[in-house]
């Protein structure tokens, strides 16, 4: 019988202890909730992607890429007083693969890392648009968006100049066609083969930028030039008149 007194009275003296504890927690949990800042999350274009010049961190990044290249560079900087985060992804027309794991970005995935690079592959071309959202432990939320156009290959621009050299003839100029370029060329596109027609006398394909000709006799010529880019694909003929 004393020992269930005794037993008795132990309970009651500690559980307004334990309940007190219990409270606290509570009491403390949400206060740390109210104090908690929302998570931040920031996007920039790292230097792999060759064309970008600007590789700041941001909440939005719009940028055009050639299909060619091999996939988009993403490096994404996460920040939150916790140290831990939910990322998600929402993708159109393409899938985000976390380079150092190779794992796809699919639904919601923990990560511990507050700096994550991405490879961006594209699945069709046009419009590409990428939102990612980081959330903390308390459910705060933050967003950045990456919105991309495709495109598979621009044009090549021939353009071009004629000399009258007389180096080793009176009749002899130079064409340079030096001048010409590829429309993509900020996305790694290059001139690889020029074309020269002259009239009905003469027709060359070669790399060389630079043509020499001696014609036979005074006159009018017509003097065609046009260009093949990397992408194989030819810029029409540009045509002068050409007295000598």
């Amino acid at each position: 019988m004393k020992k269930s007194i005794y037993r008795l009275t132990i309970y009651f003296l500690l559980f307004p202890f334990f309940y007190f504890l219990l409270v606290t927690c509570d009491t403390r949990e949400d206060f740390y909730k109210e104090l908690n800042q929302a998570p931040v999350i920031e996007i920039s274009s790292p230097v792999e992607n060759f064309w970008v010049q600007d590789h700041a961190y941001k909440k939005l990044i719009t940028d055009t890429i050639k299909s060619s290249v091999s996939g988009y560079k993403l490096r994404v900087r996460l920040t939150d007083e916790s140290g831990f985060y939910i990322i998600s992804a929402i993708l159109k027309n393409g899938f985000l693969k976390n380079t150092k794991t190779g794992e796809s970005l699919a639904g919601e995935i923990q990560v511990t890392d507050n700096i994550l690079d991405f490879d961006y592959t594209m699945l069709s071309l046009g419009d590409h648009f990428l939102e990612l959202k980081i959330k903390d432990k308390y459910g705060k939320e933050d967003m950045a968006s990456v919105q991309l156009y495709s495109f598979t290959n621009w044009l090549p621009v021939t353009d071009f100049t004629i000399t009258r050299t007389a180096v080793l003839s009176s009749y002899e100029i130079q064409i340079d066609a030096s001048s010409s370029f590829d429309a993509d060329k900020k996305y790694g596109g290059g001139i690889l083969q020029y074309e020269y027609k002259i009239d009905d006398q003469y027709q060359v394909v070669t790399n060389s930028n630079i043509l020499n000709y001696i014609f036979a006799s005074p006159g009018t010529y017509k003097i065609d030039v046009r260009v093949k880019d990397n992408d194989n694909i030819w810029s029409g003929f540009k045509q002068v008149i050409f007295q000598l």
